[in-house]
């Protein structure tokens, strides 16, 4: 504001920037955060986030207390090889320096014993794109197959006994 010598101001000076594309950007990366949250929500599996040097930085799951080894408070800021036994960490290392020379996802299955039942997971881990903050991340996606591993062990029990057999057996659903 620009005064004249009676204390009027007869003038006024003032800078307009507008500022709607923050705004909307703003709105728009809210909208995408509830997407991916409910998404999360709606996602069985365990997932995890580890950066380049193995310490675990995010963790997301609906169903943590059944098929967790530690819970987020114990693991969180940690290295895997202080978290998980050393046959599981072993195969994560392998398999993280796979997709370090190649780049591409990697899978593989693991058992561990929770809550005194054995539990059987695959496991994908996949590499972040780079987001400039200076470390590698890595997501890895373990599904519980626990119940998959069981029929299909049940299922090899059965063709060997029923393989072994020279009798026609005959199934019926009356």
């Amino acid at each position: 504001i620009i005064r004249n010598d009676l204390g009027e101001a007869p003038h006024y000076i003032g800078y307009v920037y507008d500022i709607t594309r923050e705004i909307e950007s703003d709105q728009n990366l809210k909208v995408a955060e509830q997407r991916l949250k409910s998404t999360l929500k709606s996602i069985d599996e365990l997932i995890f986030v580890i950066d380049e040097n193995g310490y675990y930085t995010e963790f997301y799951s609906n169903n943590e207390d059944e098929n967790l080894y530690r819970s987020p408070e114990y693991f969180l800021g940690k290295h895997y090889r202080e978290v998980m036994p050393k046959q599981n960490a072993d195969l994560t290392e392998e398999h993280l320096g796979l997709i370090k020379k190649t780049g591409k996802p990697v899978s593989f299955e693991y058992q561990l014993t929770i809550q005194g039942a054995s539990k059987f997971f695959k496991c994908k881990i996949t590499p972040n794109p780079d987001i400039g903050d200076g470390l590698r991340k890595y997501t890895i996606v373990a599904s519980d197959i626990s119940e998959q591993k069981l029929l299909e062990a049940r299922a090899e029990e059965y063709y060997k006994l029923f393989s072994k057999s020279n009798d026609l057996l005959a199934i019926s659903d009356i």
